[in-house]
């Protein structure tokens, strides 16, 4: 048995797992069975939680419960356990506003810090498609709207001011994962630090360039700023494509441990980073495919898209908020869509600058990510990361200079043709 802690919190192996879910009326009932029957895989719950399938004779659910330390670093590398309390509260709210993009859940123990959900048995991470060449129809709209729903709903496009205080207010406290997602995006790559990891030998030289970097240290500094005190709306915080679960008719938001109030764009760039370093990884791939790579472009344009489209829609339809005043603009339509395109505007900018942040970090921090790591050939693999990195660079520096995301999907094309 693990040993309990003061508040009673203690992790669960798959025997004490069952123990906690029997004495759950409801659940029970959700399994069916006897628990001695209750069948329990282990999943992979990534670096920071215990991931469980239990099925019985009724029906299956999923369970997630916090680990107090980060996996990839071991026991010496302590995590705040309370992040599943603000991801609970998170998952709520975007349940919402986006009720068909979030997993249902079924039971809450902020004791244990467990919660026990919907278990998608039939989807699989969006990462896995894109690396497997496997486009699906609707991810991108479905994503766009998800995130135009929850920024628009949880910002001062809909609220008062006073009101989006006191939902910031709601997230303060969990400074753990704030300070963990600060440290890791915005300072850590660019300076020697032990949790760096990289291709080495081959990309020595360009780390080093990257800690000597001045020019990007002042830029990386000034999306840092943003990260750290724009709170915007109620952020997923870790959009990236192994927490979307998809079919090829359903898409679902999963691991909102990192969430935070935050600026709209960050939601974005954390997405479009892992679909870039998708595109220019491809390249490295032994049956390399440019049908894959087209497709991939096309999604980052989608999601835009779609993003804007739904914005567009709310704006029309739902005026409100202080950001905005209603009054501002009566019926002046050019005068209200004259606002919404520079609020626009800077959101793209602020998803780019986070892109080529989530871009660096991928690649010369912690976390790799599997669009790289599974070329075999470290060398091609070395100029597929630089090509990356050399586009993310052009993002950080010079977000703002991108007219639309055409644009920016032309610049990635071109950097990958010219090298």
């Amino acid at each position: 048995m693990a040993k309990l802690q003061a508040d009673g919190y203690r992790p669960l192996d798959e025997t004490a797992l069952n123990d906690v879910l029997a004495t759950i009326p409801a659940l029970v009932d959700r399994l069916g069975g006897n628990p001695d029957a209750w069948s329990v895989e282990s999943l992979s719950g990534g670096n920071l939680n215990r991931i469980f399938a239990v099925a019985g004779p009724a029906g299956s659910v999923c369970t997630k419960q916090a680990l107090p330390y980060m996996r990839l670093l071991g026991p010496d590398a302590p995590m705040p356990l309370d992040r599943i309390v603000f991801e609970q509260r998170t998952r709520q709210e975007h349940a919402r506003f986006a009720p068909d993009r979030v997993p249902e859940v079924h039971h809450f123990d902020p004791v244990l810090r467990l919660v026990v959900m919907e278990h998608l048995s039939g989807h699989r991470e969006l990462r896995h498609a894109l690396i497997g060449n496997q486009p699906l129809p609707r991810v991108a709209a479905d994503l766009g709207e998800y995130i135009a729903d929850v920024l628009f709903h949880t910002s001062a496009l809909t609220l008062s001011a006073a009101e989006c205080r006191r939902f910031a207010a709601t997230m303060a406290d969990n400074t753990g994962m704030y300070k963990f997602l600060e440290d890791l995006s915005f300072t850590e790559p660019y300076m020697d630090h032990p949790r760096n990891t990289w291709n080495a030998p081959y990309l020595d030289g360009t780390v080093e360039a990257f800690h000597t970097d001045a020019a990007l240290k002042v830029a990386v500094g000034r999306l840092k700023r943003r990260f750290m005190g724009a709170g915007e709306a109620l952020l997923h915080g870790d959009l990236h494509t192994g927490s979307v679960l998809v079919t090829d008719d359903d898409t679902r938001m999963i691991d909102f441990e990192l969430s935070l109030y935050g600026p709209m764009g960050c939601d974005l760039g954390t997405l479009f980073a892992r679909t870039f370093m998708n595109f220019f990884g491809q390249d490295g791939l032994s049956d390399h495919r440019r049908a894959g790579q087209q497709w991939t472009l096309g999604f980052v344009a989608e999601v835009w898209q779609r993003f804007t489209s739904r914005c567009t829609q709310l704006r029309v339809t739902r005026r409100g908020g202080d950001a905005y005043p209603a009054d501002w603009f009566g019926n002046d339509d050019a005068a209200s869509r004259a606002a919404l395109d520079d609020l626009l505007k800077s959101i793209l900018a602020d998803a780019l600058g986070f892109t080529g942040t989530e871009m660096v970090r991928r690649i010369i921090g912690l976390a790799q990510v599997d669009d790289l790591e599974q070329i075999a050939d470290p060398a091609l693999r070395a100029r597929c990361e630089r090509r990356a990195l050399h586009f993310a660079c052009q993002l950080i520096l010079g977000a703002a200079t991108f007219e639309n995301i055409a644009a920016v999907c032309r610049a990635a094309e071109k950097l990958r043709s010219d090298q």
